[in-house]
């Protein structure tokens, strides 16, 4: 059996996740968040029980959530191109 050696800093609680995700983003983001992520395949969790996942530091640490709302002109004439013929 490997053994490997996991320090429990290497792990993020819901809370600790969407903290450092609201600093890396420069916005709020809840934990709610987490999960959109997660189905997204974005992050993957680690689940401890039904209700509580940990998350890896070093997954969570790369993720910058952009800004909500409309996408740019540019990209959305690229999807109605097809349209057009």
């Amino acid at each position: 059996m490997v053994q490997r050696n996991v320090s429990p800093d290497d792990w993020l609680t819901p809370a600790e996740a969407a903290l450092i995700l609201s600093q890396n983003s420069g916005k709020e983001v809840k934990q709610e968040y987490l999960g959109q992520l997660v189905r997204q395949g974005r992050l993957k969790p680690y689940k401890i029980t039904a209700r509580l996942n940990l998350y890896r530091r070093g997954d969570v640490e790369k993720i910058v959530i952009g800004k909500r709302g409309r996408r740019p002109d540019s990209v959305r004439q690229k999807d109605n191109v097809s349209e057009v013929a």
